[in-house]
């Protein structure tokens, strides 16, 4: 019987946009209060990125305070996996091989994939799955996940759907697939993603620049009809994809959501299998939407307001999104406290 490879997640370092703002900022453009804002959707503020400073600046510190915290050198990793859906002033190169290179890696698999909210559940499964397959051959090493988004970009101005939810910051996350890893915060039991494809693939679109005719311009467009409604199926298809990677006691999780906005939050704590004590919202009020990188900002301000003292509680980690993209991923404690660096 083939020995199945420990897979470990060692630190996650997280940077928001320096400018902060409140509801009342947001909402006032629009004719409306900053009550208006919470009330729709549970902001309280949000977050962007100082002129001058980028996606690619915000990950680049990130995997810096990430590898200088674990007293890792670059030649120490194998591979960064990452996910973008804006990436400043480029298409290609890709924010995950830009990131990398501002960093110092080089000779490393660098894989960029997926968009919208489920792209970084997305570069987490291809991070998971490589990891796998390399200790099953006997490669083993420090694997990077990168995340981010500089979203302002591809918001319309003039659109109040889209401006009240979407905050800028990145993720860096560092794994290792050592059988003998003495590091680990968690060990990752799996990853796994879905595309729940029907004719509202497309609801959420954006138009490509290279080829836009008629003065089209790239802001990303939500048919908000179809969101809604995705987002009220969303937590069945999540428990679905759980039960088929053989998760069951859904109860005993922490479960942290994609932070989409707290109605939607509230309505599948209400209909879903996993406990009310242990589900986390926080997040949609404290920073707001952060679009790939929500789940793992999630999961470690989980561990630095003192939930660790859960003590052997799994966490799950649940991300949806554009193209009807749903997301798992399954983690164990060992150290929780390893998590912060």
């Amino acid at each position: 019987m083939i020995k199945k490879p420990i897979i470990s997640l060692l630190g996650i370092t997280t940077v928001l946009g320096q400018n902060v703002l409140k509801a009342a900022d947001i909402a006032k453009p629009f004719g409306k209060t900053g009550e208006d804002v919470t009330r729709t959707n549970g902001v309280t503020k949000l977050y962007r990125f100082k002129q001058g400073f980028t996606v690619v600046d915000a990950a680049t510190s990130a995997v810096k305070q990430l590898l200088f915290g674990k007293e890792l050198h670059t030649s120490e990793i194998r591979g960064i996996f990452g996910s973008s859906n804006f990436t400043s002033a480029t298409l290609m190169p890709t924010f995950t091989s830009t990131v990398a290179h501002k960093a110092g890696l080089r000779d490393v698999v660098s894989d960029h994939i997926g968009l919208g909210c489920a792209g970084g559940m997305q570069a987490f499964r291809n991070l998971f799955n490589q990891m796998v397959v390399d200790a099953s051959r006997g490669r083993y090493g420090y694997y990077l996940l990168v995340t981010g988004d500089e979203v302002r970009h591809i918001i319309n101005p003039q659109d109040y759907n889209t401006n009240i939810f979407f905050s800028e910051g990145a993720c860096a996350a560092l794994f290792s697939n050592f059988p003998d890893e003495r590091g680990a915060a968690y060990t990752v039991e799996t990853v796994a993603t879905k595309c729940l494809l029907d004719d509202a693939y497309n609801m959420i679109s954006i138009v490509n620049p290279l080829v836009a005719r008629d003065g089209a311009v790239p802001y990303m467009v939500m048919n908000n009809r179809e969101v809604c409604k995705f987002g009220l199926e969303v937590m069945k298809n999540i428990e679905q994809l759980l039960f088929d990677e053989q998760v069951f006691d859904l109860h005993r999780h922490y479960f942290i959501p994609h932070q989409a906005n707290l109605r939607l939050l509230q309505k599948m704590m209400e209909t879903g299998k996993f406990d009310a004590n242990r589900f986390y919202t926080e997040g949609i009020e404290t920073v707001g939407n952060l679009l790939n990188s929500s789940v793992f900002f999630g999961l470690r301000d989980v561990i630095s307001s003192g939930w660790h003292e859960l003590g052997n509680t799994p966490v799950a980690l649940g991300a949806f999104g554009a193209e009807k993209q749903v997301g798992v991923a399954v983690l164990h404690p060992v150290n929780p406290e390893n998590l912060l660096v």
